[in-house]
């Protein structure tokens, strides 16, 4: 049976008894002040701590110690205290930038990826309203091999007509790998002729790659392809 070790309330000024080795572990652990029950702790605690102080951000009341130092603005929590102190500054100032269409500058956040002003973005077209010649000259085609003209309208035209992919080759029936091929071929389109009309469903045959490359060539003529469904 372990031994008892005779107390008196910090509050209180009761007298108790602890066991040994409790009061050995509340000693090891740096407790200097001890009580009777945990109702005279508490009460200990409310009498050397200030209530009526009031939070200066949410306006929630809270014990605050007599001993803290404030400089008059009192906060419930860290948090209070950052949001209060934090008011008013934006944390990501917004950069000047140069929008890459007209050369305006204008402001945008950190986190905007943006390279538009407002006003480019608004007025921006789709990419079945633009023309074969403002795709050529953007910076992704611009002074690059011929071919990337074909290549990149191509892949507008795999964009716009999804729901052809699904469809079996027109000629012979094969359906697991379609191509979409251009009846009048995109370099016999002028500069100022729209992706819209280039890429329209009306221009396209849906071929497997071998009556495609037949086609091409000359091999396949336009009245031996069956029309769509």
């Amino acid at each position: 049976m372990s031994k008892l070790v005779d107390l008196v309330c910090f509050h209180c000024q009761k007298q108790y008894t602890l066991q040994k080795n409790r009061y050995q572990a509340k000693v090891k652990k740096g407790t200097k002040k001890f009580f009777c029950s945990s109702e005279c702790s508490i009460a200990f605690s409310k009498a050397h701590m200030k209530e009526n102080s009031i939070c200066l951000c949410c306006n929630a009341s809270f014990y605050r110690p007599k001993s803290s130092k404030t400089n008059g603005n009192t906060f419930c929590s860290s948090s209070c205290a950052a949001t209060w102190n934090n008011k008013g500054k934006q944390k990501n100032p917004p950069k000047s930038r140069e929008c890459k269409r007209c050369g305006t500058s204008f402001f945008r956040l950190n986190d905007d990826r943006s390279y538009l002003c407002r006003d480019c973005r608004n007025n921006k077209k789709t990419t079945k309203n633009i023309t074969l010649v403002e795709c050529i000259e953007k910076l992704s085609v611009k002074g690059k091999h011929p071919s990337w003209k074909t290549t990149h309208v191509r892949h507008h035209n795999a964009a716009y007509n999804r729901a052809l992919k699904k469809l079996p080759c027109q000629k012979c029936g094969y359906s697991t790998h379609v191509e979409l091929a251009h009846i009048k071929a995109v370099s016999s389109f002028p500069d100022s002729a729209y992706l819209e009309e280039i890429n329209s469903s009306d221009n396209i045959l849906v071929l497997c790659r071998n009556h495609h490359w037949e086609f091409d060539h000359g091999l396949l003529l336009l009245e031996d392809i069956p029309k769509r469904s």
